[in-house]
C-alpha cells in the first residue's frame, strides 16, 4: 500500500471524508477532525503569505514499531472549493496522487459544490466512498495483476532461473503503488523505491532509468525502471493523463554489475504477453 489515508474538506474547513488504510497513521481516525481541519487551512495560509503553495510535508514515526520507516510524507492539494490531504509511503509520485485527487474531484466532489457554497454538510454515499477507494489504490489495475498473480508467481520462478543476477521484481501502478513483488521483502522494496525515485512522476514508453543503491549491509544493488508500453485503461481520466488509460512500470532489483538492457527487455518479453 503506497496511500495510507485521506482527509477532504471544504475551503472553509468542514469536513467532509476521512479515512486512514494503514497502521501507520491509525491514530488518523480518532483524530479530533477539526483539529486536523485547523492545520491544513494554517498551514495553507502560511504558504500563502509567502506566496508559496505547500508541495508536502514528511512526518517521521515516533512509535517504536515503526522506528525504522522512512516516514509518511502528506501532500495538500487545493481543488475549487476543496482542500484533500493525501498520506502516502515517500517513493509515491506525489504529482500522479494529487491527478487522482482531481479525478475524484470531477467525479464525486464538484456534485456537492452547491452544498459546500451555502454551508451545508455534504454526506458522501457508500458508492461515492467506495469509488475513492479504488481510484486511491488502483483497484482496477490492482484486479487485473491479482487475477494473473499465479501466472506471474510462475513466469518470473522461471526467469529468474535465468537470470542469477536478479534480487527482486516489481509491477507499480502509474502513482508508484506496489501492485506485485517477487524475491524481495517488501520493507527493503519500499526502501529502494525511495531511493530510487525521488524527482520521478512519469516514464515514456520503453525508457529505462537505473540507479545503483548501497545497502546498509554495504552491498551495491541496481535499481532499474522502465515503463513496458502497458496501459490500463480508465475511461474518463482527465487532467494530464491522456487517451484514457494509464501505464504501469516495472522494477528490476539486481546485482550492481548485472548488464541490465537484456535483461529488461527479457523482463517485458516475459511479463507484458501475461497482462496485456
Amino acid at each position: 500500500m503506497a496511500i495510507l489515508g485521506v482527509f477532504i474538506q471544504s475551503e472553509n474547513g468542514i469536513p467532509i471524508y476521512k479515512e486512514a488504510w494503514s497502521p501507520k497513521i491509525k491514530d488518523l481516525n480518532r483524530g479530533d477532525e477539526l483539529l486536523i481541519s485547523g492545520f491544513m487551512s494554517a498551514i495553507r495560509q502560511f504558504a500563502s503569505s509567502f506566496n508559496q503553495e505547500i508541495g508536502y510535508i514528511r512526518f517521521l514515526p515516533l512509535d517504536l514499531e515503526f522506528k525504522d520507516d522512512i516516514g509518511v510524507d502528506s501532500i495538500l492539494v487545493d481543488i475549487n472549493q476543496y482542500l484533500a490531504i493525501t498520506f502516502v509511503d515517500p517513493f509515491q509520485f506525489h504529482d500522479m496522487t494529487a491527478i487522482k485527487l482531481r479525478w475524484i474531484y470531477n467525479k464525486i466532489l464538484s456534485k456537492y459544490k452547491d452544498n459546500i457554497s451555502y454551508g451545508k454538510t455534504v454526506n458522501l454515499t457508500t458508492d461515492e466512498t467506495n469509488f475513492i477507494f479504488d481510484i486511491l489504490h488502483d483497484q482496477h489495475a490492482r484486479d487485473i495483476i491479482d487475477s494473473k498473480r499465479t501466472e506471474l508467481i510462475a513466469a518470473m520462478d522461471e526467469f529468474v532461473s535465468y537470470n542469477v543476477d536478479i534480487r527482486g521484481v516489481s509491477i507499480n501502478s502509474f502513482d508508484n503503488t506496489i501492485l506485485f513483488n517477487y524475491g524481495i521483502k517488501r520493507n527493503e522494496l519500499e526502501n529502494l523505491l525511495y531511493y530510487m525515485g525521488r524527482g520521478i512522476s512519469k516514464v515514456s514508453e520503453y525508457e529505462i532509468l537505473h540507479k545503483p543503491i548501497m545497502k546498509e549491509s554495504g552491498d551495491s544493488l541496481l535499481v532499474c525502471l522502465t515503463n513496458p508500453a502497458i496501459s490500463i485503461e480508465i475511461s474518463d481520466i482527465i487532467g494530464d493523463i491522456t487517451k484514457g488509460t494509464v501505464p504501469l512500470y516495472y522494477y528490476i532489483i539486481t546485482d550492481a554489475d548485472c548488464s541490465i538492457g537484456p535483461v529488461i527487455g527479457s523482463l517485458i518479453d516475459t511479463l507484458n504477453p501475461l497482462i496485456y
